[in-house]
């Protein structure tokens, strides 16, 4: 539908040029005190919306039209949490990522974005501050829309000059494999945790290779994930339900038989759940500097096929090339 509105934009500001162009300023309908602290029920302006499809009050949109070409320009209320509280959800005009989810259909965030650079790529829900990006800084981005009541949750990590350092590289290319491994395991008849637990195997593998745990500590793999030590550096599941919010109702397990332990569910057709395995370095002693400060995670949305299962995040770029492609561009 968001197309919709684009190409009503488009026509008007054909129609501004050739009538020798200009600026057309189209605001929305004011909001209107019933008494006291209570506005009558809100309606928006209809030509406003029939060019915008934006429903909150204090926006204007901006068509400048020349003989180059023309640009739309919607002007909304800042963020305000305080009156969010009273009033609702405010877009604001800085988020980018509200702008790309409206633009594209979504009608809500499924959730509040993670978005963390530096040090706080390694906070697991960090949310999206004012840190300012520095040259060779990894910034994180979980972000996810919501659709028709469906939600979605997807993660990339990017380099901020637009090319990953080596020691970053060889860390996100391992939790590539990672995220690899545990999709090989999503199709029927595998159990929830065997994703989890092919994307351990080579995070922990990676972790030794890397000198990020201590062979002569921790032991063999085997120890390594016997003990938990990979904890240190990745402390999360790989993945959650998925459906009518974000982490979607639902056990995880089956009902313990007699006397036993309660067996992981077993996966079926139409089940959607999320693969996102990470690594996240904090200093500390016996780890290698270089890789003090990284966070990387890496998060897919999968649908379980009668034959194995259904990326349906795969467009996003996720390779070392393609993300430094997109950087690039």
């Amino acid at each position: 539908m968001t197309a919709a509105y684009a190409e009503r934009r488009a026509r008007l500001i054909e129609q501004m040029q050739a009538r020798g162009g200009g600026i057309a300023i189209i605001p929305t309908a004011p909001e209107a005190l019933r008494n006291n602290d209570a506005d009558f029920p809100y309606r928006h302006d209809s030509y406003f919306y029939y060019l915008t499809g934006f429903t909150e009050p204090e926006a204007v949109l901006v068509l400048v039209a020349n003989a180059t070409g023309g640009q739309s320009i919607l002007f909304c209320r800042e963020k305000n949490m305080e009156r969010e509280i009273w009033d609702g959800y405010r877009y604001g005009p800085d988020a980018e990522l509200l702008h790309e989810f409206r633009r594209n259909g979504s009608q809500f965030p499924a959730y509040t974005s993670i978005v963390a650079t530096g040090a706080n790529a390694c906070v697991l829900h960090y949310r999206a501050g004012d840190a300012v990006l520095q040259d060779g800084d990894l910034v994180l981005i979980d972000a996810g829309c919501e659709l028709d009541g469906y939600a979605s949750d997807i993660t990339r990590t990017y380099p901020a000059n637009g090319r990953f350092s080596g020691p970053q590289k060889t860390l996100y290319e391992i939790v590539l494999a990672a995220q690899a491994a545990a999709i090989a395991e999503i199709r029927p008849g595998k159990r929830f945790t065997d994703g989890h637990d092919a994307a351990v195997k080579i995070l922990a593998q990676g972790m030794l290779d890397t000198g990020l745990l201590n062979r002569d500590k921790v032991g063999t793999l085997d120890d390594v994930i016997a003990n938990g030590d990979f904890r240190q550096f990745y402390m999360h599941r790989t993945g959650h339900w998925l459906g009518m919010d974000v982490h979607d109702v639902g056990e995880y397990r089956d009902a313990a038989p007699a006397g036993g332990e309660r067996p992981w569910r077993t996966l079926q057709p139409g089940m959607a759940l999320t693969v996102e395995p990470g690594i996240y370095v904090r200093p500390a002693e016996g780890v290698p500097e270089q890789y003090w400060h990284i966070g990387i995670r890496i998060e897919d949305d999968a649908v379980v096929t009668p034959g194995g299962c259904d990326i349906i995040t795969a467009e996003a770029p996720k390779t070392v090339a393609e993300i430094e492609a997109v950087m690039r561009g």
